[in-house]
């Protein structure tokens, strides 16, 4: 499979217009065969205000929100699954107690990847808890809301409570884990939690979020409850566990994405056995009206999650980010691309899943075989 240049530079003439148009401040994109990087090109601003702006550039490192779900705890799991730690059947309770008693000794390891363990969606324990210790407490405790493997119901609470269990069995918290386990095998050298902003000062701005401001529109020279951050975590429960959680804190500059997604299409360079890979892009929700897999999102799931539009091949796998990320690779073809996105630091009102599904049907449409 091939990649025709002239069709991909709708990439760039869709990206400036959006950013023209304001609908975001700037992005990275990123389109590649196996390890070819055939297009890799920045747009917009870093950070944009009256006050400040900065231009996007290649190196601009992002806020990768729920993309920390399959790039740090996902291979963590995976790794730890093939050193005989734990196995993917294992029931949860053998590493979190709360986990031991009643409804939930049906909850698997699995259940929690696939996003079909009965867990609650989300709830604002920053707002709820006064310490990361009462948080994860307070998740630990939760009670289930349907019964383990009935539906998917899309939930950072699975992924932190992954976490705890990566730290279970290590003794590590999944960011020093993830860091000397994925990162540094596959020379991510500047993907990190709690980011040093001295180290890699360039950084896409977000914002700090609240239930108060979740609807305001952003107007330039005037973000009342809107302040801008750069370096620090938008998720609120991610932040409220110092920076550091399962589902979400995760930071990374382009190259590193790319340098992690082809570990998931070229054996020679994989950080997984191809057992590990194969079974984590398998469908685990059959019976449910949902298509996931381990972590990553099949094609045409029914939520919505799905960022690859209508050309992508079946055999696609894909997850997002909240603050505006996307990674979507096929392990038959080869293809895939990285989409990175600060789209919340415009507010929280922005939506980009339109903007995802077209440019996904330009790369598509630009594979030729």
């Amino acid at each position: 499979m091939k990649l025709g240049m002239q069709k991909l530079r709708r990439i760039g003439e869709i990206l400036a217009s959006e950013v023209a148009l304001e609908h975001i401040p700037g992005a990275v994109m990123a389109v590649g065969i196996g390890k070819e990087i055939v297009y890799r090109e920045a747009f917009g601003f870093a950070e944009n205000t009256d006050d400040h702006r900065r231009m996007m550039t290649v190196d601009t490192r992002f806020d990768l929100a729920s993309l920390t779900k399959v790039t740090a705890t996902l291979p963590a799991i995976l790794i730890l699954v093939e050193q005989g730690a734990l196995r993917l059947a294992d029931p949860v309770g053998l590493f979190i107690p709360e986990f031991a008693q009643g409804d939930k000794v049906q909850v698997m390891v699995w259940h929690l990847l696939a996003h079909c363990a009965g867990l609650l969606w989300h709830r604002k324990y920053d707002t709820l808890y006064a310490s990361p210790e009462e948080i994860l407490q307070g998740i630990r405790s939760e009670p289930l809301v349907y019964a383990p493997g009935e539906k998917v119901v899309y939930s950072d609470l699975g992924f932190i409570l992954l976490g705890g269990i990566v730290q279970a069995v290590t003794g590590r918290t999944i960011g020093d884990f993830a860091a000397s386990s994925v990162f540094e095998p596959l020379g991510l050298t500047a993907t990190e939690f709690r980011p040093i902003l001295s180290r890699f000062p360039n950084m896409a701005a977000t914002i700090l979020t609240s239930d108060s401001v979740s609807a305001e529109k952003f107007v330039r020279g005037q973000r009342p409850g809107l302040p801008c951050a750069v370096g620090v975590v938008n998720d609120d429960n991610a932040r409220a566990l110092g920076g550091v959680a399962g589902h979400a804190g995760l930071f990374a500059p382009v190259d590193d994405l790319i340098k992690y997604v082809i570990s998931w299409i070229d054996p020679v360079n994989s950080l997984l056995s191809g057992a590990s890979r194969e079974i984590s892009m398998r469908l685990h929700t059959e019976g449910t009206l949902s298509r996931r897999g381990l972590g990553w999102v099949l094609r045409q799931d029914d939520h919505d999650h799905d960022p690859t539009g209508d050309l992508w091949p079946m055999t696609a796998v894909s997850h997002t980010g909240f603050t505006g990320t996307s990674i979507a690779f096929d392990p038959v073809s080869g293809l895939w691309t990285i989409l990175l996105t600060n789209r919340v630091h415009y507010g929280l009102h922005v939506n980009i899943g339109g903007l995802r599904a077209r440019l996904h049907n330009v790369v598509a449409a630009a594979a030729v075989d």
